[in-house]
């Protein structure tokens, strides 16, 4: 971790040296990424919630693992519906924090760094 924190430092040294004629501010942005889930069954991985309802309705496996779940994680399991439309709004969402992050307005230089926390596989 500190590897990588130092690597993210650096390059953000490298890119105002880089820039130091132009820009006279720069801005850093973290902006945590938990649930940020694809649409497909990873192999290996416990990552059957967050699939898109038809197929976990239609997989015996699924159903299987959600009801072996507490009762407040079988809810999410058996009626969430992680689809392509709600993994499209969601980075739609992410792109539209990161261009607007400072008091909500548009930004005309967009974040040197942008750092994503927690992020799942």
């Amino acid at each position: 971790m500190k590897a990588i924190t130092l690597a993210l430092l650096l390059l953000t040294q490298l890119s105002i040296a880089a820039d130091s004629k132009k820009r006279t501010d720069f801005s850093v942005m973290t902006y945590n990424l938990e649930n940020l889930f694809d649409t497909k069954h990873d192999l290996g991985k416990k990552d059957w919630t967050y699939l898109p309802l038809r197929f976990k309705q239609s997989s015996k496996e699924v159903q299987a693992y959600c009801r072996e779940l507490s009762q407040w994680y079988q809810k999410s399991c058996f009626e969430l519906d992680w689809n392509q439309n709600v993994l499209d709004k969601k980075i739609s969402n992410l792109a539209r924090v990161i261009r607007t992050h400072k008091d909500g307005a548009v930004l005309s230089n967009l974040p040197i760094t942008v750092g994503g926390t927690t992020i799942n596989r």
